[in-house]
């Protein structure tokens, strides 16, 4: 999106490892005139017309021919992703595309996972609730809240004062690294008043200063809590440099603007 000021440089791809019978970037072909996802038109016929260009309602489709022998195997896979730039997009692709390459960063996406998920077990009755506390909540809370900072009313990928820092306390015996890190990303966005953004987009660091109060509790309570838990006295001796702006103003609740450290 070249309005974007801040991510107008970047290039998305989507590419597989088998070479397209066809594709296309128009979503009127794909899904149908007045047609949905739950039937694409292109899934009733064979070959897209590789319409790509400006100007389209725009997707990415890729169809891929395969031919099976009986009981044949074949492994395919595709590249969701973006670059930097149009370069660097390129070179993910060309490195992606090799099997070794997929297949070495599958596996260390899962020794990391594992490894991650493995340091607290709890075993119940009840195998949905192992299954629950034992992979898939902590999963959810790193990749949704602390990397994607979404969830089911909050999808703007900003990092909120009060939320992460609550999302972080689940990683105190797992990723203790990535709390402390975050405790001090926190800090990091007060004011000298005393007041804090309630949230902030980065990487530009936009973000609105509010009246809101109950912020102000989650800095001192997460770190008295990560501080108990790994007993790492030193991020109490951390410095961190406060956010600068103008203070609301008497009949000000909030606002939004670019606070420099």
């Amino acid at each position: 999106n070249a309005y974007n000021p801040e991510f107008g440089d970047r290039v998305a791809f989507v590419a597989a490892s088998a070479e397209p019978h066809g594709l296309t970037a128009d979503r009127t072909e794909f899904l149908g005139r007045n047609s949905d996802m739950s039937h694409p038109a292109a899934l009733d016929r064979v070959g897209l017309a590789s319409r790509v260009g400006p100007g389209l309602d725009p997707c990415a489709a890729l169809q891929i021919h395969v031919d099976l022998q009986p009981g044949e195997k074949k492994d395919l896979f595709f590249l969701l992703g973006q670059g930097e730039n149009r370069d660097h997009a390129l070179g993910l692709l060309k490195h992606y595309r090799d099997d070794q390459a997929v297949a070495g960063a599958w596996e260390q996406v899962r020794t990391r996972w594992d490894r991650l998920l493995d340091t607290v077990r709890v075993d119940t009755p009840d195998p949905g609730m192992d299954l629950l506390l034992n992979g898939w909540l902590l999963y959810q809370a790193l990749s949704c809240r602390l990397w994607g900072r979404s969830a089911l009313y909050q999808s703007s990928g900003a990092f909120g004062f009060r939320d992460q820092l609550q999302d972080v306390m689940s990683l105190l015996h797992a990723a203790p690294e990535l709390a402390r890190e975050h405790i001090l990303r926190s800090a990091r966005h007060q004011f000298e008043e005393g007041d804090v953004l309630h949230w902030w987009h980065p990487p530009s660091g936009r973000g609105v200063r509010t009246r809101i109060s109950d912020d102000l509790l989650w800095l001192p309570y997460t770190t008295a809590e990560y501080v108990e838990a790994t007993g790492d006295e030193t991020i109490l001796e951390e410095e961190v440099e406060f956010r600068r702006g103008d203070p609301l103003d008497e009949d000000e609740e909030e606002r939004y603007g670019h606070y420099q450290l």
